[in-house]
């Protein structure tokens, strides 16, 4: 199911579309039935250590892109980088493929200085506090809705999150990380969904895997971090 929002709604920048997938799983992993001579596998509750990783990747610069293909042959890609003690984001989001109109949306935001451009308008506008800086990237929304962490293996967390019922709706929706909004996984009857999240040798979180059914299809969205802890720099906008 797809729904569209003005660009301008609000006053601030939100998703080009919101596609309605089913996710998740509730409750904490449960291991496939091993082997008679196998032991059972174990995934350590680590809710404390993987909440010290997030703060830690969130508070600093980073550079992220997203790649999701979506129902109706549609795919989402999203890039750019995020300094949140700066106040400075360059973003773009792309829909495109399938038969569906697709678009696109762009952010370059400096402190108080916000420019946007997207396919409604494709010339770069000042439109100062167009862009909701106080969660772009979903990080924030997504740390207060865990509700499981467990250790499935060196540098791999699976994160279970499940938002309150209130934030149950497209626009709130703080998934994919790093183009919140764009997908709607949860629902009022369903469970946690779970998130794949890696890290790397030095403690940096350095992806987010989510699959989700639609149709009886297995959709995918992948969004890695990179440059953690270089400076962002916003370009100047073409005059």
């Amino acid at each position: 199911m797809l729904s569209r929002h003005d660009l301008s709604r609000s006053h601030r920048i939100v998703p080009l579309l919101a596609v309605l997938l089913t996710a998740g799983c509730v409750g904490p992993p449960s291991p496939d039935s091993p082997a008679p001579a196998a032991p059972a596998p174990s995934y350590p509750v680590v809710v404390d250590e993987f909440t010290t990783i997030l703060n830690r990747t969130r508070a600093a610069p980073y550079a992220y892109r997203v790649q999701g293909d979506l129902p109706a042959g549609q795919n989402l890609t999203a890039s750019g980088a995020y300094d949140a003690k700066a106040g400075r984001l360059v973003a773009e989001r792309r829909l495109t493929g399938g038969d569906l109109p697709g678009g696109f949306e762009a952010l370059r935001v400096d402190g108080a200085k916000t420019w946007v451009r997207s396919s409604a308008r494709l010339t770069w506008t000042s439109m100062p506090g167009a862009a909701d800086m106080s969660d772009p990237m979903g990080l924030s929304r997504f740390a207060e809705a865990i509700q499981d962490v467990r250790s499935a293996g060196p540098g791999l967390y699976w994160v279970y999150v499940q938002p309150g019922e209130s934030s149950i709706t497209a626009a709130d929706s703080f998934l994919p990380i790093g183009a919140p909004g764009s997908v709607q996984v949860f629902s009022r009857l369903g469970g946690a969904v779970r998130v794949n999240v890696t890290t790397d040798a030095a403690g940096w979180i350095t992806a987010f895997t989510m699959e989700a059914q639609s149709l009886g299809k297995t959709h995918r969205i992948v969004t890695t971090l990179s440059d953690h802890g270089r400076p962002v720099i916003v370009p100047p906008v073409p005059r």
